[in-house]
């Protein structure tokens, strides 16, 4: 059965054995400015989470003109990226937009660029979904 798992792994392709463990974060990278929330603000108790990841080869399939390090195999090449870590409230307004302020600093949004190639992305996550979970962007990405 071992042989069995083994032989079937060897055959999948490539990306579906890539590990972020392999990137490599670029030195310079644009960090966001400030956002505008895109929906209501909503600082309601939190009653779970959700953790939410994303197939990153067929993202950057679908968008071929991505540009962004999850898509530029120099940075390395990406199988499961994490998309976020949402709160969820108990009776179904989830808990978002609590604060846009402060944005996360070049430093933070480096150290987490292996775990979700685009520090937009990371930005955002911590404005509509982290700013309701802790104090600061460290503080939610750690």
């Amino acid at each position: 059965m071992l042989r069995l798992s083994l032989a079937a792994l060897a055959l999948l392709p490539g990306t579906a054995l890539a590990q972020a463990y392999h990137c490599r974060a670029p030195e310079r990278f644009e960090v966001p400015g400030a956002f505008t929330p895109d929906g209501p603000r909503q600082a309601v108790p939190v009653a779970s989470y959700s953790l939410a990841v994303s197939w990153s080869p067929e993202w950057c399939r679908s968008h071929p003109d991505d540009r962004s390090m999850q898509c530029n195999a120099s940075s390395g090449r990406f199988g499961f990226i994490l998309h976020g870590l949402w709160p969820e409230g108990q009776f179904g307004a989830a808990p978002q937009w609590c604060s846009v302020h402060p944005v996360p600093d070049a430093r933070t949004l480096r150290e987490h660029l292996c775990m979700t190639p685009n520090a937009r992305l990371l930005a955002h996550e911590w404005v509509k979904h982290g700013s309701c979970l802790a104090p600061t962007p460290q503080a939610y990405f750690r």
